[in-house]
């Protein structure tokens, strides 16, 4: 009695300091939103790690599902509505599952660049060429393989071919199919989530175009003149480098975006602006709306007009995934406006996240889906927040005892007030503050996603986005103009394109000032969930606090998140085993250990020194999983000439690298050897040959198909060695080798005489 007593006082105390939870939940498209996440979660889970399936047979999934949804709109109850979602969730996951199943199961022995198959189908999207053939979209009218009548309809294939397709236009093709592949090294591109997310079944190698009829529809027509036109408007940019950026922003050509662009925009933290999403309808969507602004036109027309520009924006680019994901959301959420007679954004979001994980629940687990979403729910709760701040006296009282004094001078409610005087200085700082702050809310939003996914904190682009999504917005709008008045006319685009030049290149000189910030990307990976939790929970935690306690939140709960997040990471460091990876690739053997203390042992062998691109594709991904991740020793067991171009970045980013070599043609090598040491390294050559087999204390994981014994050399206690253990020259022969055997800690070995193997 006394518990439930404190319970109940708890639970009483807890809504009355936290007064957002029970608003939230009287938004109810959000909490179902929020439950039928959860039961996504749950099904895949079971699927996962028990590999049960709940209803194997799809029909009765379905009607489970058409079930459920009927009960959730007839009740009004919000927990027999939530719980309808969280089972909607579960069931969503298993017929996502059942689905992929039944496909694999009926084209795996189709599935590979071995057996011809024929595909006849429309054309999705514009062709583009990417290595020298072109890719595009297919929807599949068939797809089956000429030796066996089974069959494949109405999904979407990636296809590529030697030769451009009509776009928009028909098909008939005779190839190579292959289903998605799963990742088969850790922390790698995933192949297979990405097509299954994007509703993509597989991939088409085109050998022949059999037929290709081209469309003839009148908006077909209309589409390609303008992609001709904005062809012709492109023209009108002298500098390269700028067109390559206009054209893959605008038109998701990226044959001719340079690597140095692509390298300042990923470094400056703005990659997020090359690629077609939300961003590109968001400029054309606030670009109409000015424009309708000058109109004498109701609401509810401007939010038709620009919806049906958005679509024709989508048909005029091409099916490409993430843009019509962003389309599908900016449409939910404006009908939401037509339709609520209040409307509330955090309703909005949960209509927009729930249609999305209806059409593609897999794509709950995908960055584009956690990124975009989140930092739509930053803008929502948090923005709004900062907001009441900025307008109020409060936020001089927050930085009051910090000095120097100018500091809370600049930020007081009278030196920020410029809307209200209507200055225009002041509503220049009022926009930068605005800008600075919309920057820094989805920053925050979404760094849990950036660490988790891509092990780096883009400190540079909380600066870098202010300016750069304003600028090159405004680039974007007057390159946009250009191709429309290249077809109404012509003579004004020459001044379109030099201001859509001349906007771009400033906001890329902005970026460039990335070169002096040796800060702008921080490599950070958490090796436990907890961390996220109380990232979480603080985050929460300000948006529904009561507005007099949140300041008090701030300053108790930041550093006790911040403590038990430390406490969490160095005890699950402390209890971390040594971890053996061996890496699957096609024309190098590659293989690396994890220390418990950290440290990184690379070994390349094979036919081939790994290269640069292997090193970059597959080494770093497994690497950046370490909070320390400083790789010690690389060991080249052959020969190469090619060697010194890929150890000399890794010498750069690790001073003291100790390279081991087991060919004496390396000791010969004047050049290997005067490039190691300028760059602070140790070379050793390997004489003797050893055996490493793990204690079960230890991680073992082999990522490729079968197993093998890993044969280690450890000299000097820095050096190692994996030869190929498939190579049956290893286990020949009669020699005396040691049998290391190292336990949890990593730092006791035990050494036994062992003369089965040779020294090689």
């Amino acid at each position: 009695m006394f518990f439930s007593n404190l319970l109940l006082h708890t639970y009483k105390s807890s809504i009355k300091a936290f007064p957002g939870f029970a608003l939230w939940t009287c938004f109810s498209a959000f909490t179902g939103w929020c439950a039928l996440i959860c039961g996504i979660i749950m099904g895949y889970s079971i699927n996962r790690f028990n590999g049960m399936e709940l209803l194997y047979y799809n029909r009765y999934i379905f009607f489970a599902i058409i079930c459920l949804i009927a009960i959730a709109i007839v009740f009004s109850s919000k927990v027999i509505r939530s719980l309808c979602f969280f089972l909607l969730g579960i069931l969503l996951a298993q017929h996502d599952f059942n689905n992929q199943k039944i496909l694999y199961a009926k084209w795996r022995n189709h599935s590979s660049y071995t057996k011809e198959c024929r595909l006849s189908g429309k054309v999705l999207s514009i062709p583009s060429l990417q290595n020298g053939k072109y890719r595009f979209m297919v929807s599949a009218d068939s797809l089956y393989s000429l030796h066996e009548n089974d069959t494949l309809r109405n999904r979407c294939i990636i296809c590529y071919s030697k030769k451009s397709p009509p776009a928009y236009g028909s098909v008939n093709l005779v190839g190579k199919f292959r289903l998605p592949l799963s990742k088969n090294n850790p922390w790698s591109f995933d192949d297979y989530l990405y097509c299954r997310s994007n509703s993509v079944c597989g991939y088409f190698n085109a050998d022949t175009i059999i037929s290709a009829k081209a469309s003839h529809s009148l908006l077909s027509g209309i589409m390609l003149n303008l992609r001709y036109a904005a062809g012709k408007a492109l023209d009108k940019i002298h500098d390269d480098e700028i067109r390559g950026v206009v054209q893959a922003a605008c038109l998701n050509e990226q044959e001719n975006l340079s690597i140095n662009m692509k390298k300042l925009f990923f470094e400056a933290g703005i990659y997020h602006l090359l690629a077609l999403s939300g961003f590109n309808v968001a400029v054309l969507a606030s670009a109409i709306f000015a424009l309708l602004f000058l109109f004498p036109i109701k609401s509810t027309w401007k939010i038709i007009i620009v919806l049906a520009a958005i679509w024709l924006y989508l048909l005029f680019i091409g099916f490409i995934p993430s843009l019509f994901r962003a389309v599908i959301m900016t449409t939910i959420v404006s009908a939401s406006f037509l339709f609520q007679r209040k409307n509330y954004m955090l309703n909005s979001l949960g209509i927009a996240g729930t249609i999305w994980l209806f059409m593609s629940p897999i794509s709950l687990f995908t960055p584009g889906y956690q990124l975009s979403f989140s930092a739509t729910f930053g803008l929502i709760s948090l923005l709004p927040l900062f907001i009441d701040y900025y307008k109020s006296r409060q936020i001089k009282t927050i930085i009051k005892n910090f000095p120097p004094q100018i500091v809370a001078d600049i930020f007081s409610p009278r030196f920020l007030s410029g809307i209200v005087t209507g200055k225009p200085a002041k509503k220049i700082i009022d926009y930068i503050i605005l800008s600075a702050a919309v920057s820094a809310v989805s920053f925050i939003a979404t760094l849990p996603f950036l660490i988790y996914h891509f092990k780096q904190i883009y400190l540079f682009g909380l600066f870098a986005n202010i300016f750069a999504v304003a600028l090159m917005s405004i680039a974007l709008w007057f390159a946009l103009a250009g191709f429309i008045l290249q077809v109404i006319f012509p003579p004004v685009v020459p001044l379109c394109m030099y201001l859509s030049e001349w906007f771009m290149s400033v906001m890329l000189k902005g970026a460039g000032l990335v070169k002096f910030a040796p800060w702008s990307i921080i490599h950070l990976s958490l090796p436990c969930y907890e961390p996220y939790l109380f990232f979480s929970i603080f985050i929460l935690g300000i948006i529904l606090i009561k507005k007099e306690f949140r300041i008090k939140w701030f300053a108790y709960s930041l550093p006790a998140c911040l403590l038990l997040s430390m406490i969490f990471i160095f005890s699950h460091i402390s209890k971390q085993e040594a971890q053996i990876v061996s890496f699957s690739l096609k024309n190098n053997s590659l293989s690396a250990i994890k220390w418990p203390g950290g440290h990184l042992w690379l070994i390349g062998y094979g036919e081939d020194s790994p290269s640069q691109k292997t090193y970059s594709q597959y080494v770093l991904p497994w690497k950046y999983q370490f909070m320390v991740n400083k790789i010690e020793t690389i060991v080249i067991p052959h020969y190469r000439q090619n060697a010194i171009h890929f150890l000399e970045p890794l010498l750069i980013n690790n001073p003291g690298l100790n390279i081991a070599y087991c060919d004496s043609a390396y000791s010969q090598d004047e050049n290997f050897i005067s490039m190691i040491k300028s760059n602070g390294g140790k070379t050793f050559f390997l004489e003797n040959k050893t055996i490493l087999e793990p204690e079960p204390q230890c991680i073992y994981k082999v990522i490729n198909n079968g197993k093998k014994t890993i044969f280690i050399l450890r000299i000097f206690n820095s050096t190692i060695y994996i030869p190929d253990s498939q190579d049956s020259s290893f286990k020949a022969g009669i020699g005396n080798t040691r049998m290391i055997t190292v336990n949890k800690n990593g730092g006791i070995f035990k050494t036994v005489q062992n003369s089965k193997f040779s020294p090689l």
